[in-house]
């Protein structure tokens, strides 16, 4: 079985976008970036979340496009300090 890496699309200076980045790092989740231009957002993207706003995190069994629930995701796989 092929383990992939989850896909985060984001945009550098979204606030919501940055909180998920941050919980994904904080929780050592190895995770692929893929940083969007808004005004030119992929195709992809819309595919997996048609709202087209971003954080969106492309999971193999789901997709969470809410920077709350990254962050809840990403504390649920790897919370050191609890």
């Amino acid at each position: 079985m092929c383990n992939l890496k989850p896909i985060l699309y984001s945009f550098r200076r979204r606030p919501y976008a940055m909180r998920a980045r941050m919980a994904l790092t904080y929780a050592q989740i190895d995770f692929e970036l893929r940083d969007i231009l808004l005004k030119e957002k992929p195709k992809l993207l819309l595919v997996y979340s048609p709202k087209g706003t971003v954080p969106v995190l492309v999971l193999p069994n789901q997709v969470i496009d809410e920077s709350l629930g990254v962050m809840l995701w990403a504390l649920s796989q790897n919370d050191e300090n609890g």
